[in-house]
C-alpha cells in the first residue's frame, strides 16, 4: 500500500488521532498503551497501531516501512505445511531420546 492510496489513507486518518494520543485520555491510559506499545514492538517488530491496521487490512502492515520507502502493508506469505517433514522431525527427536 502506497502512502498515496485514498482507499487506505481515509481510514487511517480516522484512527491515527486515537492511536497518537491526540485524544482527551487520563494520564494512566496513556501509559498503559506505551507499555503495550513497547511490549509488542520488542516481542514482533510491530506496534499496536501496526497491528490494528494488519488486522483491518488482512496484511502484514508496518508504519515504519514509509520510511524505507517501501509498501506499508504486504501480503502474508503464504503457509506452506509439510507434514512429511514434521514426522521425519518427530521420528529423529524419538531416536535421539532414547
Amino acid at each position: 500500500m502506497k502512502i498515496g492510496n485514498m482507499k487506505y489513507l481515509f481510514p487511517l486518518i480516522l484512527i491515527l488521532p486515537l492511536m497518537s494520543g491526540c485524544a482527551i485520555i487520563p494520564p494512566f491510559v496513556s501509559y498503559i498503551s506505551t507499555g503495550a506499545s513497547i511490549a509488542s514492538y520488542v516481542t514482533t517488530g510491530k506496534g499496536t497501531s501496526d497491528h490494528l491496521i494488519s488486522a483491518m487490512y488482512d496484511e502484514d502492515c508496518a508504519l515504519h516501512r514509509v520510511i524505507s520507502e517501501e509498501d506499508i502493508c504486504v501480503e502474508y506469505p503464504e503457509v506452506v505445511e509439510h507434514a512429511d517433514d514434521f514426522d521425519t522431525l518427530q521420528k529423529q527427536a524419538w531416536a535421539e531420546g532414547e
